[in-house]
């Protein structure tokens, strides 16, 4: 399956979201090879994270691709699921309501 059909059919999931169907597709594409930065399957998901769908929870699909396991090692993705994770702990704490006399 080529990558742009690929990345096409990840942002139709990630806009559902269909989180199983998520980390299918993207552990598929990690049998093959690591995710560069800039591979159309990292910047859907970036997309994604950037402004999630209003009905998805996106520390589920966080979670998720974390939990994806590599026969080998694929540094790259690793590295994306961190910026990701810390994307969203950044925008957690940007929502919360200030506390008087802070």
């Amino acid at each position: 399956m080529g990558t742009a059909i690929l990345a096409d059919l990840l942002d139709v999931y990630l806009k559902w979201p269909n989180v199983e169907a998520v980390t299918q597709l993207v552990d598929y594409y990690l049998l093959e090879k690591d995710l560069e930065p800039n591979n159309v399957i990292v910047l859907s998901i970036d997309n994604y994270f950037a402004e999630p769908p209003a009905t998805a929870d996106a520390r589920v699909m966080l979670r998720a691709l974390a939990n994806i396991k590599t026969t080998t090692d694929r540094p790259m993705w690793q590295q994306k699921v961190k910026n990701w994770a810390d994307h969203l702990v950044r925008a957690g704490e940007a929502s919360k309501p200030k506390k008087a006399g802070n």
